[in-house]
């Protein structure tokens, strides 16, 4: 299973620019790296040095997902790429589906969703970088070390 791995830093940054340069309807959408469960946990094993800790791998839970999707396929199709960011713009069509039959809606059938399968993936290394960048777990680490002071 893979999971988005996004530090508070980056919520807080995330809604700072949404309130920068949203428009009425907009969603917005952080490009952020993921990872497997199993590298998280092996990276959190080898920063607090518990090489031996036992881990129990009980399988999927009942409904949980292998993966977090945050854009559709389609939903992507008209966003506005921001560089760190997506903006998912309001779908303000209306009702007026005879234009559809018509005429139709174009769609890029080669775009797929994004979700944490297909973006960034960090390595055990990468999981730790973050964790270590992040001063809530510098500091559990140092309570855990003894070298909190």
């Amino acid at each position: 299973m893979t999971r988005f791995l996004m530090p508070l830093r980056d919520s807080v940054a995330l809604v700072r620019f949404a309130f920068t340069h949203a428009r009425q309807g907009d969603l917005f959408i952080k490009k952020a790296a993921a990872s497997t469960i199993g590298d998280l946990v092996t990276a959190l094993k080898e920063l607090f040095d518990v090489p031996n800790h036992q881990v129990d791998v009980i399988g999927w839970r009942h409904a949980e997902k292998l993966y977090e999707t945050l854009a559709s396929a389609q939903e992507l199709g008209t966003s506005e790429d921001l560089g760190e960011y997506w903006r998912i713009q309001l779908d303000a069509r209306d009702l007026n589906y005879p234009a559809y039959f018509s005429e139709g809606d174009a769609f890029d059938a080669a775009r797929e969703d994004y979700h944490s399968h297909n973006t960034q993936q960090l390595d055990v290394e990468g999981v730790k970088q973050l964790l270590l960048s992040l001063p809530e777990v510098r500091t559990q680490l140092a309570l855990w070390t003894g070298e909190a002071g």
